[in-house]
């Protein structure tokens, strides 16, 4: 399974608590796959600058963005996450959302997202909401609950 990051923040738990994610394949900067295994709290995630990684050749159909989002989200990066995500829907390739419900790592009411997205991401065709985001839980007994079906989701052919 292919899965590019579109955030620069910190991995957190994601692999720490959650061996069954193991290692990825993922986009970087430079346009590039690798296989990269998650070994820190404290490894940023690649972050998804060129568009042109999103070459058609380069990607099986079952590849799929994950995007975290959390208070954060569209802030001060200059329009380039959405450009990532109309980029990618426009290819058909499938988002992951997940979004932090750990007040320390930026949680915020879900509400937010409908009120930093631009509108049309919101609109259809886009509609980045369609499908339900993956809340990523605070206390660890939830949190590996949200690992694994942040996995299930990445693996699955949705």
């Amino acid at each position: 399974v292919q899965t590019l990051f579109s955030s620069g923040h910190t991995q957190e738990e994601l692999i720490d608590e959650s061996s069954a994610l193991g290692t990825m394949k993922i986009g970087t900067s430079d346009g590039k796959k690798t296989e990269s295994s998650f070994e820190s709290n404290d490894k940023q995630l690649p972050h998804v600058k060129d568009i042109s990684l999103f070459d058609p050749a380069v990607f099986t159909e079952n590849c799929k963005l994950l995007v975290y989002l959390n208070k954060d989200v569209f802030q001060n990066d200059g329009g380039e996450l959405e450009s990532i995500l109309r980029t990618a829907i426009d290819m058909d390739l499938k988002i992951v959302l997940v979004f932090e419900k750990n007040p320390e790592k930026g949680a915020c009411p879900f509400g937010h997202f409908f009120s930093v997205t631009p509108q049309e991401l919101i609109d259809p065709p886009y509609e980045i909401f369609r499908d339900i985001a993956i809340p990523l839980h605070a206390r660890p007994q939830y949190r590996n609950v949200s690992l694994q079906s942040i996995l299930e989701k990445i693996i699955s052919r949705f």
